[in-house]
């Protein structure tokens, strides 16, 4: 019996690494999808940033076009 469980080792032990060897390449490439995943995050909120910052000028142009509209229409400077 001991012979017949000792004689199965072998094929376990390789089913087994090749577990292992698919375990850390599915690590590696996880890893590195994280890593891009973290910069497109990263580099989205810095364009998100820049967007916010622009429609702020756009509300800031438009307030000042309307006073300019509003004076001009009162006949004033």
């Amino acid at each position: 019996m001991i012979a017949v469980l000792r004689s199965r080792l072998p094929s376990l032990r390789d089913e087994l690494d090749a577990v292992r060897r698919r375990a850390a390449e599915l690590q590696h490439e996880t890893a590195w999808r994280a890593r891009a995943a973290s910069d497109y995050r990263s580099r989205l909120d810095a364009w998100r940033a820049w967007a916010d910052g622009v429609a702020a000028r756009v509300d800031q142009l438009d307030d000042e076009l309307r006073r300019v509209q509003v004076r001009l229409v009162a006949g004033g400077p």
